[in-house]
């Protein structure tokens, strides 16, 4: 365990087939994988293919305002940092600190790309358009990893 409770480093991977979040989305890596919107009905958690249960251990929840990611032929490997000053005396203002990694197989990655375009596209329909960030002293670091 580290110092935020979680292991070292672990993998997430979401179960093939259909699974939903009540009120968001509906994905599947089987059929290509369709995103419900917003206006559709919610299903209820007895609708589900594979419930989502709570882990006896707890759920390992880590904050992340940067992301860099990797993949090989079988998976994609998300690390999530956070930005911290960097040490008095770097050539650097700012530092990203890993917090977790997690690891999912390809088809899991569409439907993660499926449910943050609908997440992102609600939200801005709400708030308005999210603007790149910039830090002090420079050009937009968050920016130039995605």
């Amino acid at each position: 365990m580290n110092r935020y409770g979680c292991a070292k480093q672990w993998t997430s991977q979401l179960a093939i087939g259909a699974f939903t979040r009540a009120g968001s989305v509906v994905a599947s890596s089987s059929g290509g994988g369709a995103v419900r919107r917003a206006s559709q009905k919610p299903s209820k958690d007895k609708d589900r293919k594979i419930p989502l249960v709570k882990s006896e251990d707890g759920v390992c929840e880590v904050y992340s305002n940067f992301i860099d990611a990797n993949w090989s032929l079988f998976d994609v490997r998300l690390r999530f940092g956070q930005i911290v000053p960097a040490p008095i005396g770097s050539d650097h203002p700012f530092d990203a600190e890993e917090r977790a990694a997690i690891t999912i197989a390809w088809p899991e990655a569409k439907i993660l790309r499926d449910i943050m375009i609908d997440v992102v596209r609600r939200f801005e329909e709400t708030n308005g358009e999210i603007k790149p960030l910039k830090l002090i002293g420079q050009t937009c670091l968050l920016a130039t990893h995605y």
